[in-house]
């Protein structure tokens, strides 16, 4: 398993890096697809105080949540491809921490780094490998998203 970790790291870092160089100073847009899960994960480190998650868990936690809002919007329609992506999140296996509300997470994701215009930008998947970025989801959906995630609790 340490082996497949290595070779996955080693992947992503390629990966990241290549995205990287296509778009150093971040402005054809093309960076945004790093942002994934991390609309929610910075909001997560925040209401944790930083301590109670390292940041790639609470980013696998955000992932999760993009992953269920991506089913809300039609994303991610073929049954295989669901199965596949939720498998990987759950080898993941982020710690388990308090489920939220919206209402709490709310304020902290709205003052995430990636917000324009006063929107909070969360990066989405129409299919796997292929991303796009929102701005317009609602207290409802991101409720919905939370419970879907495992993370959310009743308002």
């Amino acid at each position: 398993l340490e082996l497949e970790r290595t070779a996955s790291t080693t992947a992503s870092a390629t990966w990241k890096a290549k995205v990287v160089a296509a778009d150093e100073r971040d402005e054809a847009g093309i960076r945004a697809v790093l942002n994934f899960g991390h609309t929610v994960g910075h909001a997560l480190e925040v209401v944790h105080a930083y301590r109670r998650l390292r940041h790639g868990e609470a980013v696998a936690w955000g992932m999760r949540v993009a992953l269920a809002l991506s089913e809300g919007r039609g994303g991610l329609a073929s049954p295989g491809q669901r199965r596949l992506a939720w498998n990987l999140l759950d080898r993941l296996a982020p710690p388990q921490i308090s489920r939220l509300t919206a209402r709490t997470l709310a304020p902290w994701i709205g003052r995430d780094k990636k917000a324009r215009g006063g929107k909070s930008v969360f990066i989405l998947l129409a299919a796997l490998g292929r991303p796009f970025a929102v701005s317009d989801v609602s207290a409802r959906e991101l409720a919905a998203a939370l419970m879907h995630a495992g993370l959310g609790r009743g308002s």
